[in-house]
């Protein structure tokens, strides 16, 4: 990092992100831990359950990780009853994976509570402070998800400070 960075220089809005990704990861390392499972599991029932079918090459993507450290995983989740293999339809040589009705139970038992106080609190946002409180969150969820870079259609930040609202 460089030496002339600090946590405190931030935007408050900024720090605030930084405590929603945290608190996102602590619940997942909880709710895993408490279902017997570890991270990745979990993140990858959650990926077959948003997504559906996914082959060991595209979770391996998603998640991060190997394809080797896929097939492990996947093994892992067939073993415990929460995934299954199955050939893909419209071209055999492939195999994808699919969540098991025991997957989605637990996975839901587990996230019902976090989903429906999140959702409580994204209910309560109406008309302007909604459309800023979505447009951050889409917003950010893209830097995000291009590893830091504003990606196309995310406009760079104002130099200055925040944008007026």
């Amino acid at each position: 990092m460089p030496d002339d960075f600090s946590v405190d220089e931030l935007d408050e809005m900024s720090q605030a992100v930084g405590d929603l990704l945290a608190a996102s990861h602590t619940v997942v390392g909880r709710l895993a831990q408490s279902s017997g499972q570890n991270a990745n599991d979990m993140f990858a029932i959650g990926l077959l359950i948003r997504h559906g079918p996914l082959g060991a090459g595209d979770l391996a993507q998603r998640l991060s990780i190997t394809t080797a450290s896929a097939t492990v995983l996947i093994d892992r989740l067939e073993a415990s009853g929460l995934a299954r293999r199955e050939r893909d339809p419209a071209d055999r040589r492939r195999v994808r994976v699919h969540e098991t009705p025991m997957a989605r139970e637990l996975n839901l038992t587990l996230w019902l509570p976090v989903i429906r106080g999140v959702d409580a609190v994204c209910r309560d946002l109406r008309g302007a402070e909604r459309e800023a409180a979505l447009r951050l969150v889409r917003r950010v969820t893209a830097v995000i998800n291009s590893d830091g870079r504003a990606p196309d259609g995310v406009p760079e930040p104002s130099a200055g400070g925040p944008a007026a609202p």
